[in-house]
């Protein structure tokens, strides 16, 4: 008798608790067997303790500080102007902090660690649910672990928007899908309200809708008509909500945009800023990815996803071919390579392509190698090496 398979929430809480607990420890070896940079002043610290001070790490302290402290504006377009960042992940991290009572830094970070890692295992979840619609269980399972062990998914079990934004990210396709169109508009609205380019899945979600009408002989009830186009237009309501707030704030709905060059993020050509790392690494592979690693390791994220944007489309359809798209070229456009990685980690349909799409036997080989590049990513990121 051949065992029961596990249910897909266990599938998804394995996943999420036991990679993101490897990665901890993996940092954890890294600050200790590698160190910080010499050549650098120590960074800031949170504690003395090694692992206590495990999560304090590169935006991590500008997510606390906004759920500690809320939203600043001295007047000035000038560097570091915390509005840059959405309110949804802080908001939800004051709530539970302050209701679990945290109160030094140390247990605010570790706090957004737990609530971290309990959305990426919904999102998880909601993915398996996701695959499993159009694949086997097994096939669902494979999208979990992809997911989990993808090169950037370190991000998932830290004080970063990355598991708020895929868990609603999935859950609006996902309701979106199954004609749950009030859950697809709050979803939708979260997504809005959780990242700058929230509002972007729009365009995803309007080619979702017209594939699922595509039938002009089928009638669409007034009532679903309504519906389903406010659930489409649900991450610019988020997006704008947020902007609205930013205008009592400021006097300028969009300075949360403006502010994004001071953060080192100018606009430009997004070819040519995906182009100068890659031509690095032809050129001087050796200095690539040694001096450089974070810039090569972004851009070949970028490329990678970019390109399989046009499979994804064919197996998948155009909204999640066009979701994939512009989640890597609307970055390059807004700021480079930078955080290119972090980008396309919550792009799921990568993870579901490669489950429906590769065999098995190969799924193992991308899986493992997937999960060596992510104890990479991580020893750069803990010992403060700016993969971020």
């Amino acid at each position: 008798m051949s065992p029961r398979p596990l249910p897909p929430l266990a599938v998804a809480v394995i996943a999420a608790v036991l990679s993101r607990g490897v990665i901890l420890g993996i940092g954890l070896l890294a600050v200790v067997l590698i160190g910080f940079p010499a050549d650098q002043p120590l960074p800031p610290r949170a504690s003395e303790h090694v692992l206590a001070n495990l999560p304090a790490r590169w935006d991590t302290g500008w997510y606390i500080g906004l759920a500690s402290g809320g939203y600043r504006w001295d007047g000035r377009s000038g560097r570091f102007e915390n509005i840059a960042f959405f309110p949804a992940y802080p908001l939800l991290l004051g709530v539970v902090a302050r209701g679990l009572g945290a109160v030094s830094e140390v247990a605010w970070n570790w706090v957004g660690v737990g609530l971290s890692t309990t959305l990426f295992a919904v999102a998880l979840w909601l993915l398996w649910h996701t695959v499993r619609r159009r694949g086997e269980a097994s096939q669902a399972a494979w999208a979990v672990v992809l997911c989990a062990s993808y090169p950037f998914s370190l991000f998932f079990g830290l004080p970063y928007t990355e598991s708020l934004f895929l868990a609603g990210l999935v859950a609006t396709f996902l309701a979106f899908e199954r004609r749950w169109y009030t859950a697809a508009l709050v979803a939708g609205i979260l997504v809005g309200t959780t990242r700058p380019t929230g509002a972007l899945i729009a365009a995803a979600l309007a080619l979702l809708w017209r594939a699922q009408y595509a039938d002009p002989l089928a009638p669409i009830p007034r009532r679903e008509l309504v519906a389903s186009a406010a659930a489409v237009a649900g991450p610019v309501l988020g997006a704008a909500l947020y902007s609205a707030f930013i205008h009592g704030l400021t006097g300028h709905p969009l300075t949360w945009a403006t502010v994004q060059e001071g953060w080192g993020r100018p606009t430009q050509n997004p070819l040519t800023a995906l182009a100068t790392p890659l031509l690095h690494l032809v050129t001087s592979p050796v200095d690539a990815l040694t001096v450089v690693p974070h810039q090569t390791l972004n851009a070949l994220a970028a490329l990678g996803v970019g390109v399989l944007s046009w499979p994804i489309a064919a197996r998948l359809g155009a909204g999640y071919g066009l979701l994939t798209f512009m989640g890597v070229v609307v970055p390059l456009a807004a700021g480079g390579v930078a955080s290119l990685g972090r980008y396309s980690a919550v792009l799921f349909p990568l993870h579901m392509w490669l489950a429906l799409a590769v065999p098995p036997a190969r799924l193992r080989v991308v899986a493992a190698g997937f999960a060596v590049l992510q104890a990479v990513v991580a020893a750069l990121f803990f010992t403060w090496r700016p993969m971020y």
